[in-house]
Formats: structure tokens, sequence, C-alpha cells
């Protein structure tokens, strides 16, 4: 039996190689998008929504250092979360994070903020969202405008303590805010920040307005918070010893 040699004179062995390893590697295959960020790119879609990502409102103006890395922090957390989820173009470019610094707030209560959130919502869910549908109740507003951030004091300490992107900075204030809402105090959920900008919060938000059955959520983010304060009073206890 005769071998034929193929190669073209002068066509060194390694060239032809790589040639043929080209050839026969497969395409490599997309990594899907996660499932809190295909919800998002659904709800985008359908809904027309042209924005979504909390307001954040600054209650405490001791610290402008802190607050200008909180919103470095923030805007990092969200570039990681939507790379790991490997969010759509649409997801990635609809996403904003409203910051409102104004010494106006300084101090201000919860219900002084849901004031200002709700006059605000009137008309920026409109302006923000110029192809939306009218929604027809409550429930199908976009999580947008029914629950905001509050950074008081308290969260601007902890992300000066935290000192890097990588750490979970602290609790901030989570407030839900509604047409029934205006003068209460309570109802506030308090979580870990680096969580408040993940896709998967999102989504879990806006399952829990069309679900009833929100108070799982609730729980989740005080055990969250509970762990955050034994963690607190085991530092105070090392400070005191």
């Amino acid at each position: 039996m005769r071998f034929v040699n193929l190669r073209w004179p002068g066509t060194p062995t390694s060239v032809l190689r790589h040639a043929l390893a080209q050839r026969v590697q497969p395409e490599p295959t997309p990594r899907p998008m996660g499932y809190a960020s295909q919800q998002i790119h659904e709800a985008l879609q359908r809904d027309n929504i042209g924005k979504w990502g909390w307001v954040i409102y600054r209650t405490s103006y001791k610290d402008d250092a802190a607050w200008d890395r909180f919103q470095r922090y923030v805007n990092e957390w969200s570039r990681v979360a939507l790379k790991k989820d490997n969010a759509s173009p649409l997801v990635s470019g609809a996403v904003e994070w409203t910051f409102v610094s104004d010494p106006a707030l300084d101090g201000a209560r919860r219900e002084e903020l849901r004031v200002r959130f709700y006059r605000w919502r009137k008309t920026a869910i409109w302006t923000e969202n110029p192809r939306m549908r009218s929604p027809k109740t409550s429930l199908n507003i976009p999580q947008r405008y029914m629950y905001f951030v509050q950074v008081d004091e308290d969260a601007l300490d902890s992300v000066m303590r935290a000192g890097t992107p990588d750490q979970d900075a602290g609790a901030v204030h989570f407030v839900h805010c509604d047409d029934k809402m205006l003068n209460w105090t309570d109802e506030v959920w308090t979580m870990l920040s680096k969580r408040i900008v993940s896709t998967e919060f999102w989504d879990q938000v806006g399952t829990s307005i069309w679900d009833p059955d929100y108070v799982s959520i609730h729980e989740v983010m005080v055990d969250e918070f509970q762990e955050l304060e034994w963690e607190r009073e085991k530092e105070r206890e090392r400070e005191r010893s």
C-alpha cells in the first residue's frame, strides 16, 4: 500500500496541522442568558418598558467621599451582575440607577421620601417609558416606580468600612411605595446592598408584584439583615473588650 503525501511542496507540517485543527473545531455554543435577565428582557419587550433600576435617595450629607464611593460600587456591582447573568444588550442598555443627592433631604424621614418619590413617579413613568401601555392597576406598574432605595449615614459608613466593591457594603433601606402608603413609616425592607443591583433581586421583586404572596421575599431579607446585625454586635463586643 502506498501513502500519498497530499501536502503541498514547501508547506510546513505545523501550518498544515494548524489548518486541519481549525477546520475540525466546532463553533462555540453561545452561553444562554440567565433566567433573571431573560425575565427582564421579556418584560422590557412585552410591556415596552424603557428603563429598569432603582431610584436611590441619599439622606446623609456628612461624607461626600462615601457617597461617591457608594455610587461607584453600585455601578461596578451592576456591571458584574449583568456580565455574570449574560444579560442581553437590551437589558444592559435599559438599566439605570438614579442617584438623588439633594441637601434638602438631609435626615429626611421615610414618609417624606415616599411623597417625593410618588410625585416623581407620576410623570417619570411616562417620560421614561413613552411606548409603555397604560397599567390597568397598580399591580401592573413596573418595579422601578413601586420601590426606591434610601441610603442613610449607617449605609455610607458601611461602604467606607468595606474598602472594596468585592465586599458587600453593609445595608440599605428598600422602601415600598404606592397610593395607599404615603403616610406609612414602616414597610421597609432592609437588605445587603450588593444584592440590590442584581437581576435576580429585580426579578424577585417583579414576581412579588403580581404574586400576592410576597411575604417570603420580605422574610428572606429580614433574615439577611438579622445576620448582618449579629455580625455588627459581635464587632461592637470585640471593640468593647
